[in-house]
């Protein structure tokens, strides 16, 4: 069975999330807000269940909070753009 590719949507946003805007070389913050019942909702629980991103709560407003994993985070990445470390501790530190 074929790996999920991200749509240029869910790069995008991610890309948003990470604010990574093609002139910023590290990623900065690791958050995006969803309107509870909006295509974009739909669009970051369909990163969720791919492993791409983590829902981490829904505020009274039915807005919810997502994160990128660092899977989903690596694979937006472009040449020479980093992740930061506040955000994405190097794997094996404590």
């Amino acid at each position: 069975m074929a790996r999920p590719v991200m749509t240029p949507e869910q790069r995008q946003s991610a890309r948003g999330a990470l604010n990574l805007d093609g002139r910023r070389r590290m990623s900065e913050g690791n958050r995006r807000t969803a309107q509870v019942d909006s295509m974009g909702h739909d669009m970051w629980r369909e990163m969720v269940a791919n492993g791409w991103a983590v829902e981490v709560e829904t505020y009274p407003t039915m807005l919810t909070l997502f994160r990128l994993t660092r899977s989903g985070a690596e694979a937006v990445l472009a040449p020479g753009e980093t992740l930061n470390p506040a955000d994405f501790p190097p794997i094996g530190a404590h």
